[in-house]
């Protein structure tokens, strides 16, 4: 995609912040070399706080202009694509709570973003012996703030495992936490396998997520369970009354 025209822009205020904007994820962008000083990876890490209060205090233009979204989509993502494998926890923190405002903001206009990102990045750290514990925490935390969301979890499964196009994430992500609330270490076989104490915060982190899917489905469905108990007429101790008789074909009120 082509970037959008200077001139298409509503104000001067408004291509300002739009290239303030692509200046802060280009310098988030920058690689986590053995050269990289001190004071440009601070500045690396300054660019992604700045990036990550720009979301929680963006407005309606932001969040709804194609100018905008234009930028989330071909400089942000790209950033926090190759910052959520940082070597760096701090990064990697950085860049997952971004993609948690991501989800709850443009998930409308970044489907196949978000799709890859869940399955390429955050179920590959889950399932691979060479990520660290710390990695492991962060990705989990990210899918306990999405499970939370009761909409973004009902959006995940109609716009993916309800499509034939894509994969089905939400199926995916449930059988990812099931495997890390069980304990089960990747590349491990069952009878090495000796739980430690971070295994074990792991696994607790899994269930959390577990659960909160369970309460957000609950939530969700809660409106169709009140709609079906409100049609059904209750006494005052609220017990449902039995239909009422019906009435024999061609029987009139003088029979």
């Amino acid at each position: 995609s082509r970037e959008p025209a200077p001139q298409v822009f509503e104000s001067i205020l408004h291509k300002d912040a739009f290239l303030l904007f692509r200046a802060l994820c280009k310098l988030s962008m920058l690689s986590e070399t053995a050269r990289l000083s001190a004071l440009t990876f601070q500045s690396k890490l300054l660019s992604l706080e700045f990036l990550l209060t720009v979301l929680e205090h963006s407005g309606p233009s932001f969040k709804s202009s194609d100018k905008f979204i234009f930028a989330v989509r071909q400089y942000l993502c790209v950033s926090l694509l190759k910052n959520c494998t940082s070597s760096s926890t701090n990064v990697v923190d950085l860049s997952l709570r971004l993609f948690v405002r991501l989800i709850a903001q443009f998930k409308d206009h970044l489907k196949a973003e978000i799709e890859v990102f869940i399955s390429n990045i955050f179920l590959r750290i889950l399932e691979s012996q060479n990520s660290t514990f710390e990695h492991k925490r962060l990705v989990l935390e990210v899918f306990h703030a999405i499970c939370q969301d009761a909409q973004a979890l009902v959006e995940i499964f109609l716009n993916y495992d309800c499509n034939f196009e894509h994969v089905d994430l939400f199926r995916s992500i449930v059988l990812s936490l099931e495997r890390v609330a069980k304990g089960r270490i990747p590349g491990e076989s069952e009878g090495s396998k000796r739980p430690t104490d971070d295994h074990t915060r792991l696994q607790v982190k899994g269930l959390e997520a577990l659960v909160a899917i369970t309460h957000s489905l609950m939530r969700s469905t809660a409106p169709v369970e009140d709609h079906l108990l409100g049609a059904v007429p209750e006494t005052q101790d609220g017990a449902a009354l039995p239909p009422p008789p019906s009435s024999a074909p061609g029987g009139g009120a003088g029979e």
